[in-house]
């Protein structure tokens, strides 16, 4: 019963078109007056059922042409629209991104409009791994203004921050020696005890700093958080930027000095504006 059932929707119009022609054999038969069939009659309706079979058939083909065509141009608008909406994430992350950047320079137009004297923007564009140090190439040099032994510093989250300072000054780019250099020595000042030592670098971006020449009585003075700050004992650097904070304090007990570890503020794996300043004034 099942398989008859699928035969006859499978095959619906041939078989609405034998249904018409028994039923009309059938009511021809019913309906005669007589055993005798009027073969002129029985032949038209017999016409007028294949005419309209047909017709089903053919209104059945066109619509199933019609169906594949609108499938076609439905499979096109929804890629259409698919590329549209890939173009609309793209332009979303850009615009995201733009949004992000303009903040960024934002907050640095408006530290350098606190800023006196002589100073330079300058975007970092390339890392410069020499036999002797690890600088950061900026895209400001002498023919801006630069000049070797500038310091260099970053705004960041509020602090104005010691990057560097300039090592060598091309025609239009320079390389800063940054802070975490093996060879980069800066006098600094914890800003609270205002006890003063020497900092410098391990050699990479990712390690912290180190300060020494800070006295063993000063060790009760000295607390983990203490910012620490550049002192101004220096020709190069100014006074009080922002270095780092304290992280831990330790010395070995033969030696006459703290040796105290230090964070630096800077982020320099995400650093990328910087401001060279003018040397002061002699």
């Amino acid at each position: 019963m099942r398989a008859v059932k699928t035969f006859l929707t499978r095959h619906r119009t041939g078989s609405l078109l034998a249904a018409y022609l028994l039923i009309s054999f059938t009511l021809l038969i019913v309906t005669s007056s007589s055993v005798k069939i009027d073969l002129k009659k029985a032949g038209v309706t017999v016409v007028s059922v294949v005419q309209r079979g047909g017709a089903e058939i053919g209104r059945f083909f066109r619509r199933m042409v019609n169906s594949v065509g609108e499938l076609r141009r439905l499979r096109e608008n929804y890629e259409a629209l698919q590329e549209q909406l890939q173009e609309y994430r793209v332009n979303e992350r850009q615009i995201a991104e733009m949004r992000k950047e303009n903040e960024r320079l934002r907050e640095q137009l408006a530290y350098s409009e606190t800023l006196m004297g002589t100073y330079f923007a300058a975007e970092i564009i390339g890392m410069d791994a020499g036999d002797f140090l690890t600088g950061l190439v900026i895209d400001k040099g002498s023919v801006h203004g630069v000049e070797k032994n500038m310091p260099v510093v970053a705004y960041v989250d509020g602090f104005e921050s010691l990057v560097g300072k300039v090592y060598q000054a091309g025609p239009f780019s320079s390389i800063v020696l940054p802070i975490f250099d093996l060879n980069c020595y800066v006098p600094g000042r914890l800003q609270n005890s205002r006890y003063t030592g020497l900092i410098s670098g391990r050699g990479t971006r990712l390690d912290n700093l180190v300060m020494t020449s800070i006295p063993k009585s000063a060790r009760e003075a000295v607390k983990v958080g203490d910012l620490v700050v550049t002192s101004g004992l220096s020709s190069i650097y100014p006074p009080d930027v922002f270095i780092g904070r304290v992280i831990a304090i330790g010395a070995k007990p033969w030696e006459t000095s703290l040796l105290v570890d230090i964070e630096p503020i800077v982020d320099f794996s995400r650093l990328e504006y910087v401001f060279v300043l003018g040397l002061a004034e002699e």
